[in-house]
């Protein structure tokens, strides 16, 4: 990529640094890149007016980075409009935009303008700016040279500046495969396997981010960096706000940990696993712990495919309209990563249309119904108390799978296979007793392990008290 560094007027231009990545890491976008690399071409080559693209997005996904890749393919200048003078005092908006208008004058047609923290010159909320609104309008009608504007949020923008970009394009979340493949390119062997699993999990945690950390430890020549690289990455996460990770976590249902034939079902959920590609809508119902969600956890492992979790709480929200949006845009999510979609606890927020008393009720559960429908991609949703849901959406699944309480059998094998990793030896009396745990689910077992932690378990009989408490707790709370 071309570089320079040009001072005009009370105007600072500064070139844009050399792209980290390549195009192979943003294969997520890719069709989007080709139509819009030939466009610029075009333009550029015949000097077309008033190009302008909007690229947006929260930060870290990208878009700068993306821009130092697009101006390397043109074989073009790029020069970011810079938010301050050279003595860093701030340099306002309608100056940075004018700014362009008068470089133009002096730079070839090989260049493209990157007007970074685009915000301050759209956002015309004000009525002060709004004085300013005709004024960005004849700058986007007119500008001699490309430019890139960039912003974390199209929410301010009015729609009569929409209209004016040539090309809008939003910058998601990296699906998870793709960000892991640039998590081991940049973190290398600075962290273990486990840590790079949960780093592409997070929706919080960017590239970005882990480039700039590992540029940092890099220059400590520690052979094990590890806790340093950690401690880093929870700092900045911490101050974006959104909270540190949990690096002693471990990671849900692994195939390892995972056993498809502990789920007490009707249907075969292994066969179940190996015929579904995409486009299926599977509803699993029955008690809390029967596996309902594990199986989503299998499913995405098996398919190698990223698993988008959403709750009640999630979706829901006080503000009218913003519940159907977080429906629509969990979807379009699932879509754009082609990730499996999970939405656990439907009952909670999709209940009968008979029983809404509020108009938001009901067209919540009708935007659920137009989302689901035009999905074309593996969801999943859990319930336990599948009666309640609407039954247009019930009929909307491909299958309704019960999952039950664990069989005699399978109750029986999973107590004497962790007694025998306890050092336990339990009778054959006491194996049987497990006819009386008739509600004993794969979640129960797993709440009693973390019970353990904490207890002196000494003997098999003990560790089946532990056992028949929990599942007493159940069958007391369902007669209150």
């Amino acid at each position: 990529m071309k570089t320079a560094y040009i001072s005009l007027s009370n105007t600072t231009l500064m070139s844009y640094l050399p792209a980290i990545l390549k195009f192979s890491d943003f294969d997520h976008i890719k069709q989007d890149l080709a139509v819009l690399i030939p466009y610029l071409k075009y333009s550029i080559e015949n000097e077309l007016k008033g190009v302008n693209i909007l690229f947006y997005g929260k930060p870290g996904v990208g878009k700068s980075e993306i821009c130092s890749l697009i101006t390397n393919k043109c074989n073009v200048l790029g020069l970011g409009i810079k938010s301050y003078f050279d003595d860093y005092n701030i340099l306002y908006s309608m100056s940075r935009i004018s700014s362009i208008d008068f470089i133009s004058n002096f730079v070839s047609k090989e260049t493209i303008f990157i007007y970074d923290e685009a915000e301050d010159i759209f956002n015309l909320n004000s009525r002060d700016k709004q004085d300013n609104k005709a004024f960005v309008n004849y700058a986007l009608e007119n500008n001699k040279r490309v430019v890139i504007y960039i912003t974390n949020d199209v929410g301010c923008i009015d729609e009569a500046i929409l209209r004016r970009f040539d090309f809008i394009m939003e910058f998601k979340d990296i699906p998870k495969n793709q960000k892991l493949k640039i998590i081991n390119k940049y973190s290398k062997n600075l962290v273990d396997d486990k840590t790079k699993e949960l780093f592409s999990s997070s929706s919080d945690l960017q590239p970005a981010t882990i480039a700039k950390v590992s540029k940092v430890i890099e220059t400590l020549n520690l052979k094990d960096a590890s806790n340093e690289f950690k401690l880093l990455t929870n700092n900045t996460l911490n101050a974006f706000g959104y909270g540190g990770m949990d690096f002693k976590k471990e990671i849900k249902y692994t195939p390892k940990e995972y056993d498809i034939s502990l789920l007490n079902s009707d249907y075969n959920l292994e066969n179940l696993a190996n015929k579904v590609k995409n486009d299926v809508r599977i509803c699993f119902y029955g008690p809390s712990g029967s596996g309902k969600s594990a199986y989503a956890f299998y499913l995405a492992d098996k398919l190698k495919k990223e698993l988008i979790i959403k709750t009640g709480s999630d979706l829901l929200s006080p503000y009218i309209g913003e519940s159907e949006k977080n429906i629509k845009n969990a979807f379009l999510l699932a879509k754009q990563k082609d990730a499996i979609l999970l939405i656990d606890e439907i009952e909670g927020f999709l209940f009968s249309r008979n029983r809404a008393t509020k108009s938001w009720e009901l067209t919540m559960v009708n935007e659920f119904l137009t989302s689901m429908q035009s999905f074309d991609g593996i969801f999943i949703s859990t319930s336990n108390l599948f009666e309640l849901i609407d039954s247009a959406v019930l009929r909307r699944f491909d299958f309704m799978v019960e999952l039950r309480p664990l069989n005699f059998i399978q109750a029986k094998d999973i107590f004497q296979n962790r007694c025998e990793n306890l050092g336990f030896k339990p009778s054959e009396e006491l194996l049987n007793s497990f006819l009386e745990l008739s509600n004993i689910t794969i979640g129960d077992f797993e709440s009693v392990k973390r019970s353990m932690k904490f207890l002196n378990v000494n003997s098999a009989d003990e560790y089946f008290d532990l056992l028949k408490q929990r599942c007493s707790l159940k069958t007391n709370f369902k007669n209150i």
